[in-house]
């Protein structure tokens, strides 16, 4: 009987090193996280469109202008939207 290459014992569920588990479990966890991260984003940015819709009087009260909506919406994808606007909205309220 000819020998392979391949130890079958290190090969079993039970003999396999557990770091390789936990690096794949990290990456799971991050990519999960990742891409929970960006469905919020992609939420934020769709909820900005109804403040198209009022008019600058009220804009003014939030503490944004049309221009600042566009703009936030105009952001990419991994910049959270809405944390921007509330950012321009707060520094234009000081």
């Amino acid at each position: 009987m000819s020998t392979c290459c391949i130890d079958t014992k290190s090969a079993l569920p039970g003999s396999l090193p557990k770091e390789p588990t936990n690096i794949l479990s990290g990456l799971l966890t991050r990519l999960v996280t990742w891409w929970q991260s960006m469905r919020q984003h992609r939420n934020n940015k769709k909820n900005l469109k109804p403040l198209l819709s009022l008019d600058e009087r009220m804009l003014k009260d939030i503490g944004v202008t049309r221009g600042d909506v566009t703009w936030a919406r105009g952001l990419p994808k991994s910049v959270d939207a809405s944390v921007e606007l509330e950012i321009v909205a707060r520094r234009r309220k000081r």
